[in-house]
């Protein structure tokens, strides 16, 4: 009898001795992945926020740098070159303002950052218009474009519907459209070259204004989605995409504008939708992972020091 309770107070502090174990070593696995996953999840959270801002920031920068470009080729005197009547004006004269407007807008950051180009166009033939593209300015009088016929006086047509919004330009929509026999060659060059490009139009001072949005710095803008694992798209007042871009896989649409899961910040120009996920990286799954052995490898050692010192303890 006396055998049968050593025997049984024996197997009870074996078991006492487990059950402690077993119990600090699972409060220590969910109370390190717990403080792991919170700050994890905060980090994630200030990225997210920190992220957003950004992307509204430079996106807002973006429009506001059309409006300083616009000032910039005002005060070098290129809308006016291009609205006066050129017909009554010296070559040396026209050459000389064109050196001056080129020396004013090739000293500007504003043209090689957020801008890769823009056209410049007269209404009509006796006025001026000249183009820079990939840091090269037409000469004067070489770029033979003027608007008058191809915007057809305000008539709806690819140009009249995508006027002062961002979009994406396809030469398609631009083909049929039709313009004088002595312009079609520089026309049709100006269509391959914008082709493809995020264009914005605006008439200013009677002067056709195409200017061409650098596609580098948007990508500069959105090379970071990988850290919150993030999917963007951009949408113009019209509620078309113009840019996206997704390092999670999800493809957000027009009709996700409005969705509560998606942040979506709305300004003038634009609409810019984003999504994100938190992602497990390698990292986390080795530090959760190696938690976790050590602590199945602490419980295993109390069941092994449990068999030693039970009789020990009794």
């Amino acid at each position: 009898t006396k055998m049968r309770m050593n025997n049984t107070y024996h197997y009870k502090i074996k078991l006492f001795i487990i059950f402690l174990a077993a119990i600090s070593q699972t409060f220590l696995v969910l109370t390190t992945s717990a403080s792991y996953l919170d700050a994890k999840i905060s980090t994630y959270k200030i990225l997210q926020k920190q992220q957003n801002s950004f992307y509204q920031d430079e996106l807002d920068t973006l429009c506001v740098k059309i409006d300083n470009l616009l000032y910039v080729i005002e005060n070098s005197g290129a809308l006016k070159l291009c609205s006066d009547n050129s017909v009554f004006a010296s070559q040396d004269v026209i050459e000389k303002r064109y050196n001056s407007i080129k020396s004013s807008l090739t000293n500007s950051s504003l043209s090689n950052r957020y801008f890769s180009g823009y056209y410049l166009l007269g209404k009509n033939k006796n006025q001026l218009s000249f183009a820079m593209s990939e840091n090269s300015f037409s000469n004067p009088g070489e770029l033979n474009l003027h608007y008058e016929r191809f915007i057809n006086d305000y008539a709806v047509n690819a140009f009249t519907q995508n006027y002062q919004k961002l979009f994406i330009f396809d030469k398609a929509a631009f083909t049929d459209i039709r313009v004088d026999e002595s312009i079609r060659n520089d026309y049709n060059k100006m269509l391959d070259i914008l082709d493809g490009e995020i264009v914005y139009f605006t008439l200013e001072q009677d002067v056709f204004c195409i200017f061409i949005v650098n596609p580098n710095f948007l990508e500069t803008v959105f090379s970071n989605t990988d850290t919150i694992n993030a999917s963007a798209a951009i949408f113009n007042s019209s509620g078309e995409l113009f840019y996206s871009k997704s390092n999670s896989g999800e493809v957000i649409t027009a009709s996700d504008i409005d969705n509560s899961k998606f942040h979506t910040y709305t300004s003038e120009q634009y609409t810019l939708v984003t999504t994100s996920h938190l992602k497990f990286t390698l990292f986390d799954l080795l530090f959760l992972g190696s938690i976790l052995i050590i602590c199945a490898a602490i419980i295993l050692w109390a069941i092994y020091i449990s068999k030693i010192y039970a009789d020990k303890i009794i």
